[in-house]
């Protein structure tokens, strides 16, 4: 009896912890992704709206309440960066903006 209560409680540890983890990978997707939109934007890189959609779809769980406060507040804070920048960071900042965009391939078809 105390090995299946032990087991039970393993077992249900487990599930928090994974929930824990999917929640912060969650909002790190909602951060990452703000600083991406953020910085495209300033740059004037063309994102794809159906390939947003698409990552969302794949990468956010649907019950992620916090995604959309995390990115609007990463993009907002990215392009507030951005008009700091001096011309050479900014030159840098956007050429790994697209690098990024394209592997995720969520730059807008020519």
């Amino acid at each position: 009896m105390i090995f299946m209560s032990r087991l039970l409680l393993l077992s249900v540890a487990i599930l928090v912890l994974s929930g824990a983890a999917r929640a912060k990978e969650g909002s790190m997707t909602g951060f990452e992704l703000g600083r991406l939109l953020g910085a495209a934007d300033r740059c004037g890189i063309p994102i794809s709206d159906a390939a947003v959609q698409l990552y969302v779809n794949a990468n956010v769980a649907a019950d992620d309440l916090e995604f959309v406060h995390d990115l609007h507040m990463a993009t907002g804070n990215a392009e507030d960066a951005f008009d700091k920048m001096g011309d050479i960071e900014r030159h840098a900042a956007c050429l790994q903006t697209r690098r990024v965009a394209g592997a995720l391939r969520l730059l807008k078809e020519p």
